[in-house]
């Protein structure tokens, strides 16, 4: 889907978009940009902890130049067009909260063997991810340390 303005009836009912909490956000941003635009090789240089550099470089397809300008605009998006399209974005969002309910209605022992799981689960995605890209060593703790919970 191209790169376009939102109509001012759709970001009329939007009141979120990216926020950047520290440079560990921006750094899964840029690769989840990368993942989208079919990279097979990621590279990611960070600085002074990504306060002086964050440099994220694929192999991807990239924004096609006519929609460069038009991507840095106030809500310009390819991930949805219409009303319609948010609205199924909300229907999948609640459709996943649905289904995390019964770790809300658990106990704390329960939640806490539930939330190893999904870090095992987590650990083991992350591990297939970089193999997929053939990550070097020096790239996945590169990641690892840009990801892990700073403080700024």
């Amino acid at each position: 889907m191209p790169i376009k303005v939102l109509d001012p009836k759709v970001v009329a009912r939007i009141a979120a978009g990216e926020v950047v909490e520290r440079p560990a956000s921006v750094v899964k941003e840029l690769v989840e940009n990368s993942l989208d635009a079919s990279s097979s090789q990621i590279s990611i240089e960070v600085r002074g902890g990504g306060v002086s550099l964050i440099r994220v470089t694929d192999n991807g397809a990239g924004i096609p130049s006519g929609e460069v300008e038009l991507a840095f605009q106030r809500y310009a998006t390819n991930k949805i067009s219409n009303l319609e399209d948010l609205v199924a974005l909300v229907d999948r969002m609640l459709e996943l909260n649905k289904r995390l309910a019964p770790i809300r209605n658990t106990s704390f022992g329960e939640r806490e063997e539930l939330l190893r799981e999904i870090k095992r689960t987590d650990a083991e995605i992350d591990q297939k991810v970089y193999e997929l890209y053939g990550l070097t060593e020096e790239e996945r703790q590169i990641i690892d340390a840009s990801l892990a919970k700073t403080v700024f």
